[in-house]
């Protein structure tokens, strides 16, 4: 028995509350700190291709300041994690003591990816105008890959605390640990809780290399089609999107321009007649109102979409520069902040439905098996102040104060 776990035995409940408030306390500044340092870096990333395929000094500068920004948020969030690592042995020495075994795989796998993410940081900030344009691009992608890697390993840790897997408890001992197992049957619950297959890969097709679109906006499509009664056509509307990208001059593909490509597809194939319809969003793009084009316009899609009634006057058409206070008197002078962006950017129906839908459900189920699932509905229907329950060599003892029964 360590040292650590020794003073664990001898720790009171205001020691626990202080380890708690503690770590809670650490947690508070990495878990910013970690979210800034994954989502900018992509940022950055952005900024700097955007740059590079524009020639837009702005870009390249924004990407300048970003990434400074990044390393030093960087720095400081890994000087709180390793304060965090510390303290789960010092805090938490039984639990580590006991269990580190079984989650350490993830914390291994997650050391690996932070180290890939701070070596090609330094790569990537100190080889601003020493490295081709090209190659220092590419060097900010392991940076962006690992932080979203190092992230998983850690939100997987968490998921194992919650629902412990990958071993056997045996008169108190761990055995029979499968790190692999905490970490897979972690995924495999959450895919079984989405209604997606486990265990079973998925075919990868080259055609996303052409098309370029988001994961969430094939899942959208699919959706879509399903009201239609046409999901059978999704990879004929996957075909016609890198068609469509191609004749609408090659718009990278990222909101809005994923979605504009998107629905142009879809309403090709579900009407039968390519750009019979095209929605107001298109015909402003190709109006040129969003900016100018990447590559040349299809002449032969111009023509009909930019031919019509419609497409005539969205030509003619100025975009309105509405005031911030204009904007808010037209969709409620009362509304916070984050619903007036809602429903400046989105159809009042669809918030609407967004607000009476509620919160989207954080959590899973807590019972997984049929053992769990008949103790805890034991437990919420019995009245019983005494439950036990016998499987094989498994014993389990549930008890309650007479008080809690009424």
């Amino acid at each position: 028995m360590s040292s650590m776990t020794l003073l664990a035995d001898a720790a009171s409940p205001a020691d626990f509350a202080a380890a708690r408030q503690q770590m809670a306390f650490t947690l508070g500044f990495h878990i910013v700190l970690a979210s800034i340092g994954i989502g900018l870096p992509a940022l950055t990333l952005l900024a700097e291709w955007r740059g590079l395929r524009t020639g837009d000094r702005v870009y390249q500068e924004l990407a300048r300041r970003w990434m400074k920004a990044a390393g030093v948020l960087f720095a400081v969030g890994a000087v709180s994690g390793t304060v965090l690592s510390f303290e789960m042995g010092t805090l938490w020495p039984r639990f580590m003591d006991t269990y580190g075994q079984v989650f350490g795989t993830a914390f291994a796998l997650e050391g690996m990816a932070f180290f890939i993410e701070a070596i090609f940081m330094g790569i990537y900030l100190y080889g601003w105008d020493r490295l081709s344009p090209r190659a220092h691009l590419l060097t900010g992608v392991p940076v962006v890959v690992a932080g979203l890697l190092s992230a998983s390993f850690v939100v997987t840790v968490n998921a194992w605390m919650n629902q412990p897997r990958g071993f056997k408890l045996v008169n108190g001992e761990v055995t029979d640990v499968d790190p692999l197992a905490a970490i897979s049957r972690h995924f495999a619950r959450v895919a079984r809780a989405e209604g997606h297959p486990v265990g079973a890969p998925r075919e990868y097709s080259v055609a996303v290399i052409d098309q370029q679109l988001p994961g969430g906006m094939t899942g959208t499509l699919r959706n879509q089609l399903v009201q239609y009664g046409m999901v059978h056509r999704l990879d004929e509307v996957l075909a016609e999107v890198t068609v469509v990208r191609a004749e609408m001059g090659f718009p990278i593909m990222a909101t809005p321009y994923s979605q504009l490509v998107g629905i142009q597809a879809l309403l090709n194939v579900v009407t039968g007649e390519r750009y019979s319809m095209v929605p107001d969003e298109n015909l402003m793009y190709l109006a040129g109102h969003m900016g100018p084009h990447p590559a040349p316009v299809d002449p032969e899609v111009l023509d009909e979409a930019l031919g019509s009634e419609r497409g005539r006057e969205f030509q003619r058409w100025t975009p309105p520069q509405p005031s911030l206070e204009e904007v808010r008197h037209a969709h409620g002078d009362t509304i916070s902040d984050e619903e007036l962006i809602l429903r400046f950017l989105m159809p009042d129906p669809d918030v609407d439905a967004m607000y009476a839908a509620g919160p989207v459900q954080r959590h899973l189920p807590v019972a997984d098996t049929p053992g769990a699932e008949m103790v805890v509905e034991l437990m919420r229907s019995s009245r019983a102040a005494y439950l036990a329950l016998d499987h094989g060599d498994v014993h389990l003892a549930l008890s309650r104060e007479v008080g809690d029964c009424k």
